[in-house]
């Protein structure tokens, strides 16, 4: 699965006037200020460079052209993104998701809290922690390897 990531919109207005500017300095200090240390190629150069530079993030800013993209492994669990619309009913389903693993296999690692929802680490840990908060599970062991999970 391929996901394009694409540059936050404030920077298609940041940093495009910031090159103008930079280009800007340095044009006046090159051409106005009287002893150009540049010529007349390096200049050209130069301003393709900014240009460039410019263009590309604009586009990535825009949405037209990806930043970088995010290719899965095979075999690897994807990634799951909890959005912001219903987090509380996204959040109780995956936790239900949970029990009915710990009641199909009597008891479950963080591991397996990661690969059945396909988190973090630090996530599983969290759902894991929420639900014997509430009551449901029972923590066993206290480090590492050792630590499983059963039903209440």
């Amino acid at each position: 699965m391929k996901k394009n990531v694409y540059l936050p919109a404030w920077q298609k207005r940041f940093v495009p006037p910031l090159f103008v500017a930079i280009w800007l300095f340095v044009t006046y200090k090159q051409f106005f200020a009287g002893a150009p240390e540049m010529g007349t190629a390096e200049y050209l150069f130069f301003t393709l460079v900014f240009v460039g530079s410019g263009s590309v993030v604009w586009l990535m800013a825009s949405g037209k052209l990806p930043a970088y993209v995010i290719e899965d492994g095979e075999g690897s669990a994807p990634k799951t993104v909890v959005y912001a619309k219903e987090p509380n009913a996204e959040k109780e389903a995956r936790k239900a998701r949970v029990l009915a693993l710990i009641t199909e296999r009597g008891q479950v690692q963080n591991n397996d809290v990661e690969a059945l929802l396909g988190v973090s680490d630090a996530s599983a840990e969290r759902y894991l922690h929420e639900l014997e908060q509430e009551g449901h599970i029972r923590q066993h062991g206290t480090t590492g390897k050792d630590v499983f999970y059963t039903i209440r």
